[in-house]
């Protein structure tokens, strides 16, 4: 090795002493859910970074994962359901698992939305899960997707929800 080429090693060491092009970082992993996976939102086609959400029910308590790009987890909001929301989600659950309300269509204009986000929804205490374009839920899961859609939206934003007594967001 010359002593120019020693001069060139060493300015690189200085510049970059923990390795250049090495941008990967540890990233911490989520918290444990704290129940049932309840709702979930995939993005479709996103021209700036995309978030997707994981959303878990216990009883009334509330947790919204938070997800970018490749899935890396991004924060976690908590919060805690209405009694009336609560008692809502838990009745129209109830009437679908048990048969008594169906799951219904969906909109044959939804099948253009190819890049549209799709949503995930668990129907608590059943096997039922079902997924579809966030824009169209069947007709008969629509009233259980307004609430699970709007307190994912809320809680993402980190805005109080008229399905929520509290939100606890993370400090930024």
């Amino acid at each position: 090795m010359t002593r120019s080429q020693i001069h060139i090693l060493i300015a690189v060491f200085l510049l970059c002493p923990a390795g250049c092009g090495d941008d990967t970082q540890a990233q911490p992993d989520p918290p444990q859910p704290i129940g049932e996976f309840v709702y979930g939102v995939t993005p479709g086609f996103c021209s700036s970074p995309c978030e997707s959400y994981e959303l878990y029910r216990n009883d009334d308590q509330l947790q919204l994962l938070v997800f970018v790009e490749n899935e890396r987890f991004d924060r976690e909001i908590l919060g805690e359901l209405t009694p009336n929301s609560a008692a809502t989600l838990d009745e129209l659950a109830e009437a679908l698992s048990s048969g008594d309300s169906e799951l219904g269509e969906l909109d044959p204009a939804c099948a253009t939305l190819v890049d549209a986000p799709q949503a995930t929804l668990a129907l608590a205490g059943t096997q039922i899960t079902l997924s579809y374009p966030t824009p169209c839920p069947p007709s008969g899961v629509a009233d259980i997707h307004a609430i699970l859609d709007e307190i994912t939206a809320a809680f993402a934003s980190c805005e109080g929800s008229i399905h929520a007594l509290t939100l606890e967001c993370p400090n930024e």
